[in-house]
């Protein structure tokens, strides 16, 4: 689901896991349209409970 990007060398490591919607959405034959990335910015802000504005 989301993915942290290491600012310093650039690696990306998924938070949360990754392919589990995508596998419950195969088994009601749909398919996913998107996914939403979340950047640090907007994490470290939410988890600070303030909005991230900018």
């Amino acid at each position: 689901m989301n993915i942290y990007v290491c600012s310093v060398c650039g690696h990306e490591q998924h938070v949360f896991g990754h392919g589990g919607v995508t596998t419950e959405v195969a088994k009601l034959g749909q398919s996913v349209i998107t996914e939403i990335l979340l950047h640090l910015d907007i994490r470290k802000t939410a988890d600070g409970g303030t909005p991230h504005c900018g």
